[in-house]
């Protein structure tokens, strides 16, 4: 007969929260994920759509609005509405100190590593296809020229020429 060993289920040590007004603590409310050291806290609770590069983690909404946090403290860098909707993951150039980001129409903008700063953006493309509304624009980096794909058209663009 095998012997099967039992193990119980431990929880972690949480604080609730403050009281509700019907007098319940909810986990919800309190900030226990502070203690747990394989989670970090994030300034602000940003959302959206993360990437970690170098450090840094950016969230993308889809809304256009980029936050860069500090991937060992949490801490918000800066946060920026690049007004440009449905961005890319980004792609990041040490070289330039800049993160590029593509959308669906073939727009792209360049910010800022350091302080989200817009350096440059283009105009959409005249036709990046039929199928951009269902495609998810993509952006990276080959050597120094800034490679991105938008529907069914794949363009490039040098950003060091102005």
């Amino acid at each position: 007969m095998r012997r099967v060993r039992r193990t119980r289920t431990v929880r972690a040590a949480v604080r609730p929260g403050p009281a509700t007004p019907r007098g319940r603590r909810t986990d919800r409310d309190s900030r226990a994920f502070r203690q747990i050291p394989d989670h970090l806290f994030l300034e602000g609770a940003p959302r959206g759509t993360p990437t970690v590069i170098d450090g840094t983690v950016y969230f993308v909404r889809p809304d256009g609005t980029v936050t860069a946090v500090n991937a060992s403290n949490g801490a918000r860098l800066w946060q920026r509405d690049a007004q440009i909707e449905n961005l890319s993951a980004p792609a990041h150039s040490t070289a330039y100190g800049t993160v590029y980001f593509a959308n669906r129409y073939g727009r792209l903008i360049a910010l800022d590593q350091d302080t989200g700063a817009v350096r440059w953006t283009t105009a959409k493309l005249d036709d990046p296809g039929t199928s951009a509304e269902n495609t998810i624009p993509s952006v990276l980096l080959v050597k120094d020229t800034v490679v991105a794909v938008a529907g069914e058209t794949a363009f490039s663009v040098h950003p060091d020429q102005d």
